[in-house]
Formats: C-alpha cells, sequence, structure tokens
C-alpha cells in the first residue's frame, strides 16, 4: 500500500506492518522485513516482503544454513521453526532474473 509521503507499507495479517520509502525500485529493491512473536520462545521467526519487478528469489543465511526464497507474484516469505530466533537470519540478498545480486542486510 503507497504512503501519502511517496513511501510503501506491506501489510500481512497477525503481524506487524513493514514499511519502507520510497516504493521498491533497483535501486532498492525489496522490502524486506523480520517478525518473531515471541523473541526467544517456541515461534520462530518469519521474514517477508515485496520485491521489484525482475527479482527472481531472496538469498539468505539463516542459522548458518543457506535458504533460498522463490519471489512469487512480487512477494516472498520465510517461516523458520523455534531454532530460528531473532537475529539467526543474515546476508539477506535479492536475486535478479539475469543472475546478478544486491545485499539488502
Amino acid at each position: 500500500m503507497p504512503t501519502t509521503s511517496g513511501g510503501f507499507c506491506l501489510f500481512v495479517e497477525q503481524l506487524p506492518e513493514g514499511c519502507d520509502s520510497p516504493l521498491p525500485s533497483l535501486a532498492v529493491p525489496v522490502l524486506f522485513a523480520e517478525y518473531d512473536p515471541d523473541g526467544s520462545g517456541p515461534v520462530g521467526t518469519t521474514a517477508y516482503g515485496i520485491a521489484e519487478d525482475g527479482i527472481d528469489s531472496i538469498s539468505m543465511t539463516v542459522n548458518g544454513g543457506q535458504v533460498t526464497l522463490p519471489v512469487q507474484g512480487n512477494v516472498f516469505q520465510f517461516s523458520g521453526g523455534s531454532s530460528v530466533t531473532p537475529g539467526a537470519i543474515t546476508n539477506v540478498s535479492a536475486i535478479f532474473d539475469d543472475g546478478h545480486s544486491v545485499a539488502l542486510k
């Protein structure tokens, strides 16, 4: 959803919104958000976001292992188990259709 100030917010039911400014573009191709409802409790971290056209996937490291999330309809989502605590998701990159990547986090 666009904001009145030219930004963009992504709303997911039962999760906090993720907002960024400006809208995703080739310079900033992804709005990436993480949420862990109970910190280090039994519910793992969820990562989600919206990507600019031309983004094929999101690559990230989770607890030391590589995870690739497909981007479908300009959105992506990851739900981690109880071992995925805040800070466990690192090295987040957007992978473009042509194979080049850009670091996000």
